[in-house]
């Protein structure tokens, strides 16, 4: 007679046990999604304004158009200070990547050397 209960009792311990694990997994996804919404929250100063407040999928497309460089200044909640891009761990990788802010005098023009353009004639 025991033998004819186990696999009835083994059955419901698995089923009891997948049905918390269900659940577990549901909770999980609830406290990732709620701790995720406060942390992708981010505001950046371009053009020399507070400019937000900007997800992290925007803040991506921001730096690939090139509005987001390593030294633009970013915050999010829980920070104290600004700081630059560079310095948020979520951006680094990013950014590093991108090419750094174009030479303020790119207007002027290059001064040719002279003694280099010699004639041959």
């Amino acid at each position: 007679m025991f033998f004819y209960f186990y696999p009835l009792n083994g059955l419901a311990a698995y089923e009891y046990g997948t049905a918390m694990g269900r659940m577990l997994m549901d909770m999980k996804a609830i406290a990732d999604r709620q701790k995720n919404t406060g942390n992708d929250i981010y505001y950046a100063v371009l053009d020399n304004v507070s400019s937000g407040p900007f997800s992290l999928e925007e803040i991506r497309a921001l730096i690939r158009e090139g509005k987001i460089l390593r030294e633009t200044y970013i915050w999010k909640p829980g920070m104290e200070k600004w700081d630059f891009a560079l310095n948020i761990a979520e951006l680094h990788a990013m950014v590093s990547l991108a090419p750094p802010p174009l030479p303020q005098d790119t207007n002027e023009e290059v001064e040719t050397d002279d003694s280099c353009q010699r004639s041959t004639h």
